[in-house]
């Protein structure tokens, strides 16, 4: 009996380190997850502000004329492209291979930066889906808990 209890206490280090080690996986977890839910709003609502933007230039064509219209949209097409510049170091000098290499590198904001910035210049449809897979990727992984 009193061997048991002491084979009992020796396996106690172990089993604070084995849950230690978990508690600090799932911490790690918890913080990667807030801070991509962070960056996704952020993105969403830069979205949201150009969409409103651009449409905002319009109306003021329709109702201040063609050049006042002219005029906003190339302040926001300038707002566009001083925030939205290309998501990865070299982006438009990469071609289709090194950029679906670089999609691995990056956290799901960048995902979606480099699919906004793809859509609006290069479009290739094989990075496109590339990311799309990738953001698959990572679902099933994060349902996985890795």
């Amino acid at each position: 009996m009193i061997q048991e209890r002491i084979d009992d206490l020796s396996a106690l280090p172990e089993q604070l380190k084995t849950q230690l080690d978990q508690n600090l996986r799932k911490a790690r977890r918890w913080f990667w997850d807030a801070r991509e839910k962070a960056a996704l709003k952020t993105f969403e609502t830069h979205v949201a502000a150009l969409d409103r933007a651009t449409a905002l230039a319009a109306q003021a064509g329709e109702y201040a004329g063609e050049q006042a219209g002219e005029t906003a949209k190339s302040l926001v097409g300038a707002f566009e492209k001083a925030t939205i510049a290309p998501p990865v170091a070299g982006y438009d000098e990469m071609n289709v291979r090194e950029a679906m290499a670089s999609l691995r590198e990056i956290d799901r904001y960048g995902l979606l930066r480099v699919e906004r910035y793809e859509s609006a210049h290069k479009a290739r449809k094989t990075v496109l889906d590339a990311i799309s897979r990738e953001v698959d990727r990572r679902a099933r992984l994060a349902e996985l808990g890795a």
